[in-house]
């Protein structure tokens, strides 16, 4: 996905062009104004080939700028849904977990992709809340957690994090942002399972780095903050 706006999407290029990566293929998970507000921006950038996105549709202006920006690409557009498979090399697998069906609702309609790559497994939820969480039943077991809904208490139910059961979980979300993500609910259920949190409202851009057996990360994983309990003390009155 690339963000809210077209400087999301420059940010996305610059972090590529940074590290000499470039990019062939896009799958976008859904149909929200955060997560394809700088996809024209990219598409117009790289020599994309291949476009994947399930059927839902919206009628926004910003979806509308990015079905024109793939069109004007060239990109072959391909529909996915569980069961897909987007690559199959060795040693590399690329599958669709869910969605099982399209509903009303974009972020349970998204596109959740499982990445192994040797030994090593990475999950993308893009705004999965809990109904889709809980329609996953082939095995998501993952070293790496990219976190639903950018850590909203929707998502990320204590059953999911089980049957993921990572090592590292990723939220994306920005700092101080007006819908209290990530919530402290989320918070607690990682920390409760010891998994390491990175957070790029905190951290900024955050590289994984896989040889195929080995994970290396280029930040320290976050320091857990329990809420701050409040209460309230009243006075009573003395009885003579």
């Amino acid at each position: 996905d690339s963000g809210n706006d077209k400087e999301a999407g420059r940010k996305v290029r610059q972090i590529l062009d940074a590290n000499g990566w470039h990019l062939t293929a896009i799958y976008n998970t859904h149909s929200n104004a955060d997560h394809i507000g700088g996809m024209a921006d990219v598409l117009n950038t790289f020599n994309i080939k291949n476009f994947y996105a399930t059927a839902f549709t919206t009628t926004t202006q910003t979806y509308e700028r990015m079905l024109d920006a793939v069109e004007n690409s060239g990109a072959e557009v391909h529909e996915v849904m569980a069961g897909s498979v987007i690559l199959d090399e060795p040693e590399l697998l690329v599958e669709v977990v869910a969605p099982k069906t399209l509903g009303d609702d974009s972020n349970n309609s998204s596109v959740v992709i499982k990445l192994t790559y040797g030994e090593n497994k990475f999950l993308f939820t893009g705004d999965a809340e809990k109904s889709e969480e809980d329609d996953i039943w082939t095995n998501i077991k993952c070293d790496v957690l990219k976190v639903g809904h950018h850590g909203s208490a929707t998502s990320s139910s204590a059953n999911f994090l089980k049957k993921v059961d990572p090592t590292y979980a990723v939220i994306s979300c920005g700092m101080g942002n007006k819908y209290g993500h990530p919530t402290d609910e989320v918070l607690e259920r990682l920390n409760s399972r010891n998994i390491e949190v990175f957070r790029t409202d905190l951290q900024g851009t955050i590289v994984f780095t896989s040889d195929g057996k080995n994970i290396s990360v280029d930040k320290q994983p976050s320091v857990y903050q329990p809420p701050v309990q409040t209460i309230a003390a009243t006075t009573q009155p003395t009885v003579q």
